[in-house]
């Protein structure tokens, strides 16, 4: 069998590629041009295109979906395979969705009911996994950077400072809308495992919200599989509002965590203001760093830090972020926001923790940083965990399995 990967970086291609080499398929491997423009739209078409035409590949799979390679594999009668490892993904809004040439994978189960009656035989629920025997070959082969060892609680990741299309708009929305926005983002944010607020945003505030921002979606709207208006509600939910949720969240438990525990983070967001608010509150506890690579330095931070700290972002409504797997296949200790999917693929308090209010948070902390023994047997039941279950080869496996036998 050969399969055209198509390939634009992310991080789970090369231990998917391998995954699928294991299974003896012949795996062909394509590069996006990522300039962005118009001429690199075309190129990339016509990048396929030839591969395609002279590879003759039985499948052709990406990370994530991608309308072109939908529409391209439906001309050619080719089974398309997209792996989803990002939530939202605007593009799944596409029509190129309904083809039924795609095999679409969703690890968000609730992504996943919402977007089944649209292609019911062609879209399909999967978790999301891991490398650990990449992952033990990094950590055998190390890394000279000195700040790798974090001594306490520590986190990798973005703060949504530069991710937030939210923070370019409140001051244009009218004062009402700014305190039922306000309300709504902090009752989400002290409850953990269910999302509301997409179900309780009224429409006419979604409207005002593209109003100051009509690019966000106006590329999509002209050729999605559902209406406008429930486009609108849907972006302003789980882009706008939940990425102002995930800065504040993010900001608001580090500072807090940093009060009584050594913490650490590691990121590249612009870090200014909560290092302002820290250093307000007397904290010497918080240390930030650059960014980590991520397939090189990431795992060895999260196999020294006593606790890596999860924070999902909320418009991952059910499932488990890649986070969550790469954490344990490196034998870190997790602790994350509860996940309705979680006691689904780990044993809570046994093979990873998870809290589920902030004083739960800082009571875990406490406890975990003080139980060593305790810590480091959950730590290695969790990457066991791993190993028997949740590796990118056993997520291939069931690709295979649901599209050809």
């Amino acid at each position: 069998m050969k399969i055209l990967f198509y390939r634009y970086n992310s991080i789970c291609e090369p231990s998917i590629i391998g995954a699928l080499s294991s299974f003896n398929i012949d795996v062909h491997e394509i590069m996006e041009d990522k300039s962005g423009n118009a001429e690199s739209a075309k190129s990339n078409i016509e990048h396929v295109q030839s591969a395609i035409e002279s590879i003759k590949p039985d499948a052709v799979f990406s990370i994530n979906f991608f309308p072109m390679l939908a529409k391209l594999c439906h001309i050619y009668g080719l089974i398309y395979i997209a792996q989803s490892v990002d939530c939202p993904v605007m593009e799944l809004f596409d029509r190129s969705m309904q083809f039924d040439t795609n095999r679409i994978f969703l690890f968000d189960k609730a992504q996943y009911m919402m977007l089944r009656p649209y292609n019911p035989s062609c879209i399909f629920y999967l978790p999301l996994g891991s490398d650990p025997e990449y992952v033990a070959g990094m950590l055998k082969q190390g890394d000279p950077r000195p700040d790798l060892t974090p001594p306490g609680i520590a986190m990798v990741g973005s703060l949504y400072s530069e991710k937030n299309p939210y923070g370019e708009i409140k001051d244009k929305l009218l004062p009402h809308t700014r305190g039922f926005i306000d309300g709504l983002i902090e009752s989400q944010k002290a409850v953990y495992g269910y999302n509301f607020i997409e179900k309780t945003l009224p429409q006419n505030i979604a409207e005002e919200i593209h109003e100051q921002n009509p690019m966000f979606t106006g590329r999509y709207e002209d050729n999605c599989i559902m209406d406008a208006s429930k486009l609108r509600r849907f972006t302003a939910a789980h882009y706008f509002l939940e990425y102002e949720l995930a800065q504040k969240e993010r900001f608001e438990t580090l500072s807090e965590l940093s009060r009584s525990f050594k913490t650490d983070l590691y990121t590249n967001s612009d870090t200014k203001e909560l290092t302002e608010c820290v250093k307000e509150m007397g904290s010497n506890n918080f240390t930030i760093h650059e960014g980590v690579k991520t397939l090189t330095q990431m795992p060895i931070v999260f196999n020294n830090a006593k606790i890596n700290l999860n924070i999902t972002l909320r418009a991952i409504e059910t499932g488990l972020p890649l986070r969550m797997f790469d954490i344990c296949a490196a034998g870190g200790f997790l602790l994350t926001n509860y996940q309705e999917e979680l006691p689904e693929y780990f044993e809570i308090g046994k093979e990873a923790e998870y809290y589920g209010s902030k004083d739960e948070l800082i009571d875990k902390c406490s406890y975990y940083l003080t139980h060593e023994d305790e810590r480091t047997r959950i730590a290695q039941a969790g990457l066991e965990r791993i190993k028997k279950q949740h590796t990118w080869r056993h997520r291939v496996a069931q690709i295979i399995t649901s599209i050809w036998e």
